[in-house]
């Protein structure tokens, strides 16, 4: 009997407890830094979502992109496909609202044009929907521009009756 062999032994029951409190502690890393990401990946997401609330369809865009990318690091494809859904609705939106946006600043150019040949009812009646549609984009400007452009075309209105 060597004398060596319970040291020997001794010595790799050590390394092997050494190696599963390592491999136990790196489980508790990956666990720990798989959480910080999912803890990342939502607060991505939940700031594409308020900027989507917000009407912000651009901003609502890029967050969701980068959620997509952090799930897909995380290997979590149903997550990444629902957020692509979110990323597919803000496009949608956006797109709605250029088409709108576009639509209103034609109705204003038609209330110009309107109002310089002196077809006053055609023209309030475009100023109104553009007016309408500036309000519903948010755009208080744009609609104030409408409001005043109103208020001439019924001045104007008012001048042009009496001169009859």
């Amino acid at each position: 009997d060597d004398p060596a062999v319970p040291d020997r032994t001794s010595q790799a029951l050590g390394e092997i407890a050494k190696a599963q409190e390592k491999k136990i502690t790196d489980e508790q890393t990956l666990a720990e830094t798989k959480q910080k990401d999912y803890a990342e990946a939502e607060q991505i997401e939940k700031n594409g979502d308020d900027a989507f609330d917000k009407g912000d369809y651009i901003s609502a865009q890029m967050f969701y992109m980068r959620a997509i990318e952090k799930y897909d690091a995380l290997f979590d494809a149903d997550k990444a496909k629902l957020i692509q859904d979110k990323y597919d609705i803000a496009t949608e939106k956006f797109s709605a609202g250029e088409k709108q946006k576009s639509d209103a600043e034609s109705a204003a150019k038609k209330a110009l044009e309107y109002y310089a040949d002196k077809n006053y009812p055609e023209a309030k009646a475009a100023a109104t929907s553009a007016k309408k549609m500036f309000t519903d984009l948010g755009l208080k400007t744009k609609a104030d521009e409408m409001d005043i452009l109103l208020q001439q075309i019924a001045t104007d209105e008012v001048i042009a009756s009496s001169l009859k």
